[in-house]
């Protein structure tokens, strides 16, 4: 499928439909600028960690989490 512009993009959120990105230690680095500007997400879910224990935190969180903002 091709990747769409941003004006269809924007029709197709008027239409309820709302992109998005879930991340963790198992994806590449991402360019949040280039994701944002492209308008293909208007969210990321960071995966903050797995189990009960503080040393199970996610090792890219950080990282995701203050690119994010």
């Amino acid at each position: 499928m091709p990747a769409q512009s941003k004006e269809e993009t924007k029709e197709v959120n008027k239409m309820g439909t709302i992109h998005g990105v879930d991340l963790s230690v198992h994806n590449v680095t991402v360019d949040f600028s280039n994701l944002k500007n492209s308008g293909k997400a208007n969210f990321a879910i960071l995966r903050a960690g797995y189990g009960k224990l503080a040393s199970q935190k996610d090792k890219k969180f950080e990282t995701y989490y203050n690119s994010c903002k």
